[in-house]
C-alpha cells in the first residue's frame, strides 16, 4: 500500500534554489551548491544550511532528508524533527551554519537546549546553539554534517550517595552454549561472571556483571583489548568510558548494576584482574555523567576524566581541582577543522557556551556527592580469574581417521604441565630429551612447548633420527594450510578456535615425540621440514591418475581408498595445483592442495559404491582458475575453487558416445560479452541401414550462463538436420567435454 501510495503522491516541485522531492512523510530538499560560490539550502519546514565559499571540496547536490522515525537519545526531548544532511561525494572542508526550527518553546532557564548530531558509531554529541525565541529557531556552526536535530535536556549533578554496598544482582546471561574450556570465578560479592563458548572464528566471551549499585574500575593491565560490543547499544557515556579504558587499561569501567564483556583469546591460559571501588571511581563517574548529560563530545570528556584520575587522592574531593580539569578540557577543544577562520572558531565556541555553563554548574555539586558517598572499607578490590584448560591433541593432522597412541598423549600432557612450571627437564629423563639451538628454560621456550603440544601434530619422521613419530610445529604456524581439516579431527568449534589462536605460539620451534612416547627432540630456528610446499610439490610430481595405491604422503590419509588426482591451476595464480579425490569410511572427499601452500576440503555427495574421478580440467566459467570435471559413469559434475574453498556446481550433466547417440558439454562466448556460456548438447542419429553412414540427426542444445559459481538455465534449441550438417554434430560440443571460448 505504501509503495502504491508513494507512486501516486510522488511529485517534483520547483523550490527556491532547488528541487523538492515529496515523500509520504516529509519532503526531501535537494539543491545544487557551488564549491566556489557557496550557497544556502532552505526547506519548507524552515531548516537552513549555509555554506561559505570554499566550504565544500567540490560542487555537489546537497540533500536535506527528514528522519522522523529516529528516537531521541536518553535524556533529551526533541524540539525539532531530525534531518540527515547529505553532501554526495563532496566533503565539508571548513564549516556550515545550521538553523533548525523549534516546534515548541525552548523551555525554562534551568535546562539546556542544544543541537545534537549522530556520529557513524550511533553516538549523539552536542553542537550547542543560539536560540532565537522570537523566530522559534536555534542556530549553530558545525564542522561536520550528518543526522542532526535539536532538543532539550537537564544537566543535574547525579546522585551517587546511594552507590555503596552490594545488591542481589541476577546471574549474568551468557546464552545457551557455555564454554567447556574456560572457567571463571570472582572473589567476594562485587561481581558475578559467566563464560560463553567461543567458536572457530571468535574467542570465548567473559561477561562480568556488577553486584554493586556504584561503578567499579576493572584493572585489566596487559589484558587484550576489548573487541566485543558492550551491552546496551551505543551511548555517549559508553564512548567516554571506552576512550578512558583505551588510554589506561586499569581504568576500564564497570557500571553499577551493569555489565562488561571481555574477549578471552585462546592464546591466553589465565586472565587475572581486580575490580575495585574508590573515591577516584566516584569522582570520575560523576564527571562522565554530568558531561554526557550535556552531550559534550566524548574526546573532551575523556581528556577531563584522565586529568581527574591523575590528581592526588587528597585533591579529588576539592571542587576547584576537578573544575579546573573540566574547564581545561572544554577550553582546549577544537570544534571546527583547522582550516577555518579564527572568527568562525570563536563563534562556534560561543554557540557552546550554554553547554559549558550547564556542565560547570553541575560540577559544583560534586562535594555534596562525595560527602554522601558510602565507604564500607571495600576500596581494596576483588579478584576475577578466568582459566582455560588445554586442548590436548588426540589425532594427527594427516591421520584424521586414526588416533595418537596413549603413550604420546601422556607425553604431551607431561610436557604441557612441565612447561607451565618452567620445568621441562622434569618431564622426561635426560636420555629421552634431546634439544638443539635452544635452552630448556625461560618463558619463550616453555611458552613455545606449551603451544606445540596443544596443536595437532603431523605423523612424520623425526628429522634427527628418521625415527617414526609425531612432529609438532611442522605445519605452518597459523595453520592456514588446514582451514577445513581441524574439524576432521573431531574438535568442537571452540577447540578449533583455540588451536588456531595458540598455534603461532610455537613459531620457529619444532618438537618430535617418538611413537612410544619415551623420546623427544626439541629444535629451534630450523626449517620446518619443507612442509607444506615441498610436500605439495612431491604430490604434484606424481602426476594425475585414477585410484592409485601409491598416491600418499601428508595430504592423503593413510586409510584412504581409491586415491585419484588431477593437476590444474585451481586458484588462477599461474601455477599448477593438485586436486585429490579419495574415499574414507564410505564417504568421498575432494582436497585442493595449492602450490601457494593452502589446503581446502569438500565433502562430495557420492555413495560408497560410486567412484568419482577427475575427468578433465579446463576454464569453463571465464574466472581465474580452472574447473575440474568429476565423472561418475556417464554423469558429470563441475568442481571449482573460490575464496572460501571448493565448490561443487549443483547441476549434473551427461556424456555419451555411441553409434546412435552422443552427448557432451562445451563452452563458447555466444553473446560476445567476453565470458563463456556453457552449452549442454546432445544428438540422436539416423543411419543408412546398408552403409551405416549418418543421414540425419535430431539435436538438443541448452545454454547456461554463469552467476558466480551458479549456473542459470537459458534457452533450449531443438533441430532436425540432414546430410553434412547431421554428420557435423558428431563432434564437440555434442561429444565429450570441451571449451574453446578464448
Amino acid at each position: 500500500m505504501r509503495v502504491a501510495l508513494a507512486a501516486v503522491v510522488a511529485a517534483v516541485l520547483l523550490a527556491v534554489g532547488g528541487v523538492v522531492v515529496w515523500t509520504l512523510r516529509s519532503p526531501v530538499t535537494a539543491v545544487q551548491v557551488s564549491a566556489t560560490r557557496g550557497g544556502t539550502v532552505t526547506t519548507d519546514e524552515g531548516v537552513s544550511v549555509r555554506f561559505a565559499p570554499g566550504a565544500l571540496s567540490e560542487d555537489t547536490e546537497v540533500r536535506v532528508v527528514p528522519r522522523p522515525s529516529i528516537a531521541a537519545p536518553h535524556g533529551l526531548t526533541w524540539l525539532t524533527e531530525p534531518v540527515d544532511i547529505e553532501l554526495g561525494d563532496a566533503r565539508l572542508l571548513t564549516s556550515a551554519t545550521l538553523r533548525l526550527p523549534l516546534r515548541g518553546p525552548a523551555g525554562d532557564g534551568d535546562g539546556l537546549t542544544t543541537v545534537v548530531s549522530r556520529g557513524e558509531d550511533g553516538v549523539w554529541t552536542g553542537q550547542g546553539g543560539m536560540v532565537d525565541p522570537a523566530n522559534g529557531t536555534i542556530s549553530t556552526i558545525v564542522g561536520h554534517l550528518s543526522i542532526l536535530s535539536a532538543g532539550r535536556t537537564r544537566v543535574p549533578g547525579p546522585g551517587l550517595s546511594a552507590g555503596a554496598g552490594a545488591y542481589d544482582a541476577a546471574d549474568p546471561e551468557c546464552g545457551t552454549t557455555r564454554s567447556d574450556r574456560w572457567t571463571a570465578r570472582a572473589e567476594g560479592g562485587a561481581v558475578k561472571t559467566c563464560v560463553a563458548a567461543g567458536a572457530a572464528d571468535r574467542p570465548a566471551l567473559l561477561r562480568v556483571a556488577s553486584n554493586r549499585a556504584s561503578g567499579q574500575f576493572a584493572e585489566l593491565g596487559d589484558y587484550p583489548p576489548m573487541t566485543i560490543a558492550q551491552p546496551g547499544g551505543p551511548s555517549l557515556a559508553g564512548a567516554v568510558w571506552r576512550g578512558v579504558a583505551e588510554a589506561d587499561r586499569d581504568h576500564t569501567f564497570l557500571p553499577g548494576k551493569g555489565t562488561i564483556d571481555l574477549s578471552l583469546p585462546g592464546g591466553y591460559r589465565t586472565i587475572d584482574f581486580v575490580t575495585r571501588t574508590g573515591l577516584d571511581v566516584t569522582v570520575a563517574e560523576y564527571v562522565v555523567e554530568v558531561m554526557s548529560r550535556a552531550f559534550v563530545p566524548a574526546a573532551v570528556t575523556v581528556q577531563a576524566v584522565r586529568c581527574v584520575l591523575a590528581l592526588p587522592a587528597a585533591a579529588l574531593a576539592r571542587e576547584n581541582q576537578v573544575l579546573a580539569c573540566v574547564t581545561g578540557a572544554l577550553a582546549t577543544e577544537r570544534i571546527l577543522p583547522g582550516a577555518v577562520a579564527v572568527t568562525d572558531e570563536k563563534l562556534a565556541r560561543q554557540n557552546r557556551d550554554g553547554m559549558n555553563q550547564a556542565v560547570l554548574t553541575a560540577i559544583r555539586g560534586l562535594p555534596a556527592a562525595v560527602a554522601g558517598r558510602g565507604n564500607d572499607g571495600d576500596d581494596a578490590g576483588w579478584r576475577v580469574v578466568a582459566e582455560r584448560s588445554p586442548v590436548i591433541p588426540r589425532k594427527a593432522l594427516n591421520e584424521p581417521g586414526g588416533a595418537i597412541p596413549a603413550s604420546v598423549v601422556a607425553t604431551q600432557e607431561r610436557l604441557y604441565a612441565a612447561a607451565l612450571r618452567d620445568a621441562l627437564p622434569e618431564a622426561l629423563p635426560p636420555a629421552g630429551l634431546v634439544w638443539s639451538n635452544t635452552t630448556l628454560s625461560g618463558r619463550r621456550v616453555t611458552g613455545a612447548v606449551a603451544a606445540l603440544v596443544t596443536t595437532p601434530p603431523l605423523r612424520w619422521p623425526c628429522d634427527e633420527t628418521a625415527r617414526d613419530g609425531y612432529v609438532y610445529g611442522l605445519a605452518d604456524p597459523d595453520l592456514l594450510t588446514y582451514p577445513a581439516r581441524l574439524t576432521d579431527l573431531g574438535l568442537p568449534p571452540e577447540d578449533v578456535g583455540i588451536v588456531r589462536q595458540t598455534a603461532a605460539g610455537g613459531r620457529d620451534h619444532r618438537l618430535c615425540i617418538a611413537l612410544d612416547g619415551t623420546w623427544t627432540s626439541l629444535t629451534h630456528d630450523l626449517p620446518a621440514g619443507g612442509f607444506p610446499s615441498d610436500e605439495a610439490t612431491r604430490v604434484g610430481a606424481m602426476g594425475p591418475g585414477e585410484c592409485r595405491p601409491d598416491l600418499g604422503g601428508a595430504f592423503v590419509p593413510a586409510d584412504a581408498g581409491c586415491r585419484s588426482s588431477a593437476r590444474a591451476d585451481l586458484d588462477g595464480d599461474g601455477r599448477t595445483d593438485t586436486l585429490l579425490v579419495y574415499q574414507r569410511a564410505g564417504s568421498w572427499t575432494a582436497r585442493a592442495v595449492l602450490t601457494a601452500g593452502r589446503v581446502f576440503d569438500l565433502a562430495l555427495p557420492y555413495g560408497r559404491n560410486e567412484k568419482p574421478v577427475p575427468a578433465g580440467e579446463l576454464d569453463l566459467d571465464g574466472q581465474a582458475g580452472e574447473e575440474v570435471v568429476l565423472r561418475t559413469g556417464s554423469a558429470l559434475r563441475l568442481l571449482s575453487l573460490e575464496a572460501a574453498g571448493l565448490v561443487l556446481v549443483d547441476n549434473e550433466f551427461t556424456t555419451a558416445s555411441s553409434l546412435v547417440r552422443t552427448a557432451g558439454l562445451g563452452c563458447s562466448d555466444l553473446d560476445h560479452d567476453g565470458r563463456p556460456e556453457l552449452v549442454e548438447a546432445g544428438s540422436v542419429f539416423d543411419r543408412d541401414p546398408a552403409t551405416g553412414a549418418i543421414v540425419g540427426a535430431r539435436t538438443t542444445e541448452t545454454r547456461w550462463t554463469w552467476a558466480g559459481k551458479t549456473l542459470n538455465r537459458g534457452e533450449t534449441i531443438r533441430r532436425s538436420l540432414t546430410g553434412g550438417q547431421a554428420i557435423a554434430v558428431a563432434a564437440p560440443p555434442y561429444r565429450d567435454v570441451t571449451c574453446s571460448w578464448r
